[in-house]
């Protein structure tokens, strides 16, 4: 073993402290080293992107008692809930700070030391290359000054958990190692570090895991097959643990992937040219769409010049020395196919099946499922070209200074790559001007405070909608809300549980429609969305008031004094937006007869979903979208629901919503006109069962209509008469099932399907009967359409009216204990078969 003598000691000490300073210099041009405050939280807050919902989600994690899994926030994102992983807060850094929480301050943020951390051992781990290679100190200083200011690394500051490209240098210094333990000791260690950093570090990392130990079987024979095994089982064993214990993995189902998103964020073709205007020497050139942001991957003029003449001197010397150049290939021939295997694997998964190029798809290849459920994971593919953006970096500049040219001549091209690298990306590093200092919403903070602690917990209407006034205002609510401890039902997270949230966010709408407001709950919301208190406030059972251009809404059950006095108050500053959300609930939007103009027979020949709709005794809700089939641009037509039955019809106007998703859905010019939104009373429509429908009228004047097959109670339903069956028909195995069977509150609810086998459903007339062991009942259900039997089941015949449902109150039976039954009586009377089935309930006796 060299021992080095002391002055080489002291100079490699000083040559680290100098990679160090230059390091923290770079951070401190790019950020600013006032970042690094703990309690500097303005600069995160004010930068209105992803910055404040990583800051968030720590501020919502470090309050939230420990549970498991360790990451779970459940007051962000109420209450469908979120982990600290998915709010890309560095897990790492959030679960070591809340353990210290009780002693940190109010404002504490670990950002601005991570993006410096990330800094310093970039340096370290360039130096570590550098080393590795033989370079002179120099030679090094000039390397890693190049790798700190590369424009990718600068660029992706928007996400501080992304910017430890470090990860990638050290996987790369350990792969090229000589110690086979040290590298794949440090290796699995790198790896379990990047879990608890962020999902798309750990998968690139994850490359370099699986191709270390394969090098040393295959290569250096250090280990065999059986410990090569094994090192991979205890890797991802590892992963799958930490990601299980932190939340970040989870057995209940929930949804990882997000649908169609794969080939929506990838590497535009122009990528390494293209600094999308961050250069002062080259123009930004266009992208297919703005998504390919996470394509950056400019190189910078300095090098481009680099990488040009490392490729001419590189041609020169295959040329000159190719048995030299082919025996030092031969000799690392299974270190340079692995690498080029794993660099290569993530430029196509970057690029993806849509290979684009400027703002054109050139191609767009079949790809198989589970490349493509994993593209779907990973959506922002166009991050794994991280990995040959550095050995790209890299590569010129080991070339050139391994070279044998002249140490003055290498000199002078890499300090002016260096001049010209920092002169064309200058506007990147330094584009961002960070404020020091606590933050403060463009709210009324204090009055917004005051009145959210008199409350449980802050609902918006829409729940988890990002910009509800303002752009990313989500982020100011959930801040004050933080600060009081409040769940709050907005919120950014990177995976979401869309169907809780539709589930949630239907409840909220279901419960107001239907006169229902909680008293825990302080509603916030803009003025299109007033109408969907209207409910509650007719009733008299919510108060309405505004702050800040927003209205909140409030129980008139949980008014207290002082809250009621402060909110007057605030009201009289703006008594003409109070005015006008009055004017806008007390719009009483009504079904009317349809009118002959909007009259056309009901046709397939529209396209149309309810994403939701909720029908109550006293008005009909519904959000969705529809169009014409042959419809290529839909701006100009008319939307309307309709309710109707043989003989007669009703109708409602809708408000459009946009939906540029079903232009792109459907590849149409343009059919962003399709969504609606409703909210209509049915007060002049006798109650009765409809079938509900959509009309959509051209600009043509044509007019389509198509409805549903199953029908709709609308008002109040009559009660359902019992009459004594005196005998019960022959027992007979009829095919039916229940889809419900609710029997366990005051009301049953029935409804499902049945048939006997062999005959049309239309030859059948369904009858319910509840048999007891002192008294038989029989009732006749309403018949529900159900044409998707007959389909399901393959049978030819038709059985569109095998479905049934029936609602009664139990009270109106005589106690007992109750057997359902199913009787099918053929309608010309010939054959009557009744099937007793295992559903029971209890009828009490009366107190």
């Amino acid at each position: 073993m060299n021992k080095k003598t002391l002055p080489e000691l002291n100079s490699e000490k000083i040559n680290n402290l100098l990679l160090f300073i230059l390091s923290v210099t770079i951070f401190h041009l790019t950020y600013g080293i006032q970042t690094i405050i703990p309690t500097n939280i303005a600069w995160l807050m004010e930068a209105r992107h992803d910055w404040g919902t990583h800051y968030l989600g720590f501020y919502y994690f470090r309050n939230e008692d420990w549970g498991f899994p360790l990451g779970d926030i459940h007051a962000y994102n109420y209450p469908v809930s979120t982990n600290v992983g998915y709010t890309d807060s560095i897990p790492l850094f959030a679960i070591f700070f809340k353990i210290f929480s009780f002693l940190l301050p109010e404002d504490f943020q670990y950002f601005g030391f991570w993006l410096m951390l990330c800094y310093i051992l970039t340096a370290y781990y360039v130096l570590r290359i550098g080393k590795h290679f033989g370079l002179s100190r120099g030679f090094i200083f000039l390397l890693t000054l190049l790798v700190l200011i590369n424009p990718a690394l600068a660029y992706r500051g928007m996400h501080p958990a992304l910017c430890s490209h470090w990860m990638l240098l050290a996987s790369f210094c350990f792969f090229i190692g000589k110690n086979p333990y040290t590298a794949l000791r440090n290796q699995l260690l790198l790896f379990l570090l990047s879990a608890l950093v962020n999902p798309y570090m750990c998968a690139m990392v994850g490359g370099f895991t699986v191709i270390l130990p394969l090098k040393h079987y295959l290569q250096t024979r250090y280990l065999s097959l059986k410990k090569t095994v094994a090192y991979l089982a205890l890797s991802f064993s590892g992963l799958l643990f930490l990601w299980f214990v932190t939340g970040m993995l989870r057995l209940d189902g929930e949804k990882l992937s997000v649908d169609n998103a794969f080939g929506l964020y990838s590497l535009n073709l122009n990528a390494l040219y293209n600094a999308k205007g961050f250069s002062n020497l080259l123009p930004a050139f266009k992208d297919v769409s703005w998504h390919q942001y996470e394509g950056f991957m400019y190189l910078g003029a300095g090098m481009m010049v680099l990488v040009v003449m490392a490729l001419g001197y590189s041609t020169f010397l295959f040329v000159r020395k190719y048995e030299n150049i082919k025996k030092r290939i031969a000799q690392h021939r299974i270190s340079i196919l692995l690498l080029g295997i794993l660099c290569t694997g993530y430029a196509i998964f970057a690029i993806t099946h849509i290979i684009t190029f400027e703002d054109k798809v050139l191609l767009k290849l079949p790809a198989p499922k589970t490349f493509l459920n994993i593209g779907n994971i990973f959506r922002a593919s166009a991050r794994f070209f991280w990995l040959p953006y550095y050995i790209l970096l890299l590569a010129p500049l080991l070339l050139l200074l391994r070279s044998p040219l002249p140490k003055r001549l290498k000199y002078f091209i890499l300090l002016g790559a260096t001049c010209l690298q920092f002169y064309d990306t200058l506007p990147l590093l330094t584009h961002r001007k960070l404020r020091n200092g606590d933050y403060t919403t463009p709210l009324a903070d204090n009055e917004w405070l005051s009145i959210m602690k008199n409350f449980e917990e802050i609902r918006f209407v829409p729940p988890f909608n990002n910009s509800q006034l303002n752009t990313l205002d989500y982020q100011d609510f959930s801040f004050l809300a933080a600060k009081l401890r409040k769940p709050i039902t907005i919120g950014y997270v990177a995976r979401m549980d869309e169907k809780k949230m539709r589930h949630f966010t239907d409840s909220i709408f279901n419960e107001l429609e239907n006169g229902t407001i909680p008293q825990k709950a302080l509603y916030v919301t803009t003025y299109p969305n007033l109408p969907i208190f209207a409910g509650v406030y007719l009733r008299g059972k919510a108060q309405i008031h505004t702050l800040n251009g927003y209205y909140y809404i409030f129980s008139t059950d949980s008014v207290l004094s002082n809250l009621h006095k402060a909110c007057a108050i605030l009201d009289k500053h703006d008594s003409v937006s109070i005015k006008k959300a009055l004017a806008a609930i007390g719009e009483k939007q009504v079904f009317q007869p349809l009118p002959p103009h909007l009259q056309a027979p009901a046709d397939t020949l529209i396209h149309y979903y309810f994403d939701r709709l909720n029908i109550t005794p006293e008005l009909v809700s519904a959000d969705g979208w529809g169009f014409i089939k042959n419809t290529d641009d839909n701006s100009g037509d008319s939307t309307f629901i309709t309710l109707s039955t043989t003989n007669q019809s009703f109708f409602s106007a809708v408000s459009p919503q946009k939906r540029p998703d079903i232009t792109q859905q459907y590849k149409k010019t343009n059919l962003d006109n399709a969504g609606f939104k409703l909210l209509a009373h049915t007060t002049d429509v006798p109650p009765g069962k409809y079938h509900i429908g959509i009309a959509i009228k051209n600009k043509n004047g044509l007019v389509r209509h198509a409805q549903n097959r199953e029908m709709v109670q609308i008002g109040r339903p009559q009660e359902q008469a019992f009459t004594t069956l005196a005998q019960m028909p022959p027992s007979e195995e009829l095919v039916y099932n229940f889809d419900i069977a609710d029997t366990t509150g005051t009301t049953i609810k029935l409804a499902g399907w049945s048939y006997r086998t062999g005959e049309s459903a239309a030859k059948n007339e369904i009858i319910i009967v509840l048999h007891s062991s002192t008294s038989d009942f029989q009732l006749k259900p309403d018949v529900v359409s159900r044409p998707d039997i007959a389909n399901a089941r393959k049978l030819r015949l038709n059985m569109d009216d095998c479905g049934f449902e029936t609602t009664f109150e139990r009270n109106r039976l005589a106690s007992g204990t109750y057997q359902v039954g199913i009787i099918l009586k053929n309608k010309n009377g010939k054959k009557t078969g009744m099937t007793l089935t295992g559903i029971k309930f209890n009828v009490p006796s009366a107190q």
